[in-house]
């Protein structure tokens, strides 16, 4: 009677070795960089599709609509917009939103929405520090800027958005992308 040994020869343990270690090396970055790119484009795509829902609610409720960065109580710190953003309606067009409470602000404007973010560095230039406000006629005066989102880990992926003071939102140039923090 015959008997089996169960295992693997060393041969075929090093060819393992050095699978997993051409894994790490290459394909393993690639990756990353891969799902980088993709969370940013992701939060790209997201931002734009709030931008243009706040501006069809500002038309269709034929009121002033904010969109500001998100914080879990209201609006964030000015420039702080990596925590998301928040869209709320503001009926009197001068509020900011500093407490939400069952989807209202403590000012008096309904939340419209409430986008976290998460991964993603969301830069944005002067304009858009505290807000992005849209008129009943769906335009943004004195809110043209510029939105750049970069990857926060690691490597430098980078998207953006710009956005007009007739309230238009579009994809960003290279040229037009705003320097990312540099990596802590």
């Amino acid at each position: 009677m015959k008997q089996t040994v169960a295992g693997m020869s060393l041969l075929e343990v090093l060819l393992c070795l050095v699978l997993l270690g051409w894994l790490s090396t290459y394909a393993w970055p690639a990756w990353v960089g891969l799902v980088e790119r993709a969370r940013v484009a992701q939060a790209q795509q997201q931002l734009q599709a709030a931008l243009n829902y706040a501006r069809f609610r500002a038309i269709s409720l034929s009121s002033s609509v904010v969109v500001c960065p998100y914080s879990e109580n209201g609006c964030a710190a000015p420039g702080d917009w990596s925590s998301g953003w928040l869209i709320y309606a503001d009926p009197a067009g001068t509020t900011d939103c500093t407490a939400v409470t069952e989807g209202m602000c403590q000012e008096g404007g309904r939340v419209l929405a409430m986008t976290p973010l998460h991964d993603v560095l969301l830069v944005v230039n002067g304009n858009l520090q505290r807000r992005l406000r849209f008129d009943s006629t769906g335009m943004s005066p004195g809110y043209n800027g510029r939105f750049t989102f970069c990857s926060a880990k690691g490597r430098r992926s980078r998207k953006g958005l710009v956005i007009s003071s007739v309230g238009r939102v579009r994809w960003a140039s290279p040229t037009e992308l705003l320097m990312c923090p540099p990596l802590s």
